[in-house]
């Protein structure tokens, strides 16, 4: 299981053993995880707008993805059931559709109507 705070920590807890790992102390708020389909990266979007990418099995970073355009942080992400697309949602009404094998934004909408909370 995983978990993130707002101090930006990701950590995975071991439900068998009851241990934690933190997985990376970044200072930003941490607002939403997602696994990847397989179960071996978990992606963590924060209040910065950055995805970073972490093998599960190693705990190591993998890569950053962020959006070209944006300021503002991530509100919700979304990992396709390939596992090759995310979908990112951005406080300033921003989507971002990246291609995760190349990191690359395929699609850059902005909303013109405000985001609600």
């Amino acid at each position: 299981a995983w978990s993130a705070s707002q101090s930006g920590d990701l950590v995975r807890h071991t439900i068998a053993t009851g241990l934690m790992d933190t997985v990376c102390e970044r200072g930003e708020a941490i607002r939403h995880i997602a696994l990847h389909p397989d179960g071996k990266q978990v992606f963590a979007a924060d209040a910065a707008g950055s995805i970073r990418v972490w093998e599960t099995a190693t705990l190591r970073l993998l890569f950053e993805i962020a959006c070209p355009d944006s300021v503002s942080g991530i509100r919700c992400l979304a990992i396709s059931g390939d596992g090759r697309l995310a979908l990112a949602g951005y406080d300033d009404g921003r989507l971002c559709l990246y291609h995760i094998p190349t990191r690359l934004c395929l699609v850059n909408l902005k909303s013109p109507a405000p985001v609600l909370e």
